[in-house]
């Protein structure tokens, strides 16, 4: 094989998680240092090819570089698969190696077994300058967009990429591991639009709860409702006034045990607005996933979510 052709080959290899943030470098095979606007991803599926994670490399001098915290790959089980891709100046992505994951790290002898699948997980996430691979589109007839709000003194919004009636929606990549939840957002109002943030859903959004923020001139609301669709919701409680103020911190408990979702506003221990869960309304496995869907107005793209997380309560 020639020197120009060998970085289409795909190489057997294993990928190694220890007790600890995984940092390890891939060097370039070519030799040298990588172009610019060379990127890379890995792909974690498990052993039925479904997809449990995907990190985004980092290109540089002569390596690529992954460095993943524990807490994002600690569930990652041993015998699971990976592959590393490798888009290249020409733009067009080569998958470079692949293989299966193993574990190095203390086994106490006298610990007991444990079963990933009960244990709580929590997820977070901040905007950065591009919306990131763990929001997987479900549907709309927009996108999302991490909108840059510096010139407001604002931090950056998780929101919808357009206005004139545009929608989205998304969930995030992980199901948790329970029906019950505790999710966190921090708002920025952007104007009139509807912003919803979403738990007990299946993994298309066919069947889901979501908390929606309605902001406008004279409709600034916020809503329970049960959605039928990514962007197809109706209210299960009659809606109740409130401001969505840049900042704000909305703390909103999805409660299996009791079937309820309260919505708390700061540090408040009274709930702006709660709701009993019609029997009829599925959850626990196979609809612990959450996410988030736009309903952008004629003229603005509604609220934005500056900080979003989500953990088994």
């Amino acid at each position: 094989m020639t020197r120009g052709t060998q970085r289409h080959r795909d190489e057997l290899g294993t990928l190694v998680l220890t007790q600890g943030t995984l940092n390890i470098d891939y060097p370039n095979r070519l030799g040298g240092n990588f172009p610019k606007g060379v990127m890379s991803r890995m792909i974690i599926t498990d052993s039925s090819g479904a997809q449990l994670d995907e990190w985004d490399g980092w290109v540089r001098g002569d390596v690529i570089n992954y460095t993943v915290e524990f807490d994002e790959h600690q569930y990652i089980p041993v015998g699971a698969q990976y592959a590393l891709f490798v888009t290249w100046k020409d733009g067009h992505e080569y998958q470079w190696e692949h293989g299966y994951v193993t574990r190095e790290q203390v086994q106490w002898p006298n610990a007991a077994a444990r079963q990933p699948e009960n244990q709580p997980l929590t997820f977070s996430y901040i905007p950065g300058t591009a919306v990131g691979s763990r929001w997987l589109k479900k549907g709309g007839t927009g996108g999302l967009k991490s909108w840059d709000n510096s010139i407001f003194g604002l931090p950056r919004g998780l929101g919808i990429d357009n206005a004139f009636f545009f929608n989205a929606a998304a969930l995030w990549d992980t199901p948790l591991a329970t029906a019950s939840a505790k999710i966190v957002v921090n708002t920025l109002n952007g104007g009139a639009g509807k912003s919803g943030v979403a738990f007990w859903s299946d993994i298309n959004m066919t069947s889901y709860v979501a908390v929606q923020f309605e902001t406008g001139i004279v409709n600034n609301k916020i809503h329970i409702v049960h959605g039928t669709g990514p962007v197809t919701m109706t209210d299960l409680v009659t809606p109740v006034g409130n401001i969505v103020g840049n900042s704000d911190t909305y703390p909103i408990i999805f409660d299996e045990a009791s079937k309820t979702v309260a919505v708390y506003k700061g540090t408040t221990l009274t709930p702006l607005i709660s709701t009993p869960i019609p029997d009829w309304i599925p959850m626990g496995q196979g609809y612990n996933h959450g996410g988030v869907n736009f309903l952008a107005s004629l003229a603005a793209p509604g609220t934005e979510f500056s900080y979003w997380s989500m953990k088994d309560n």
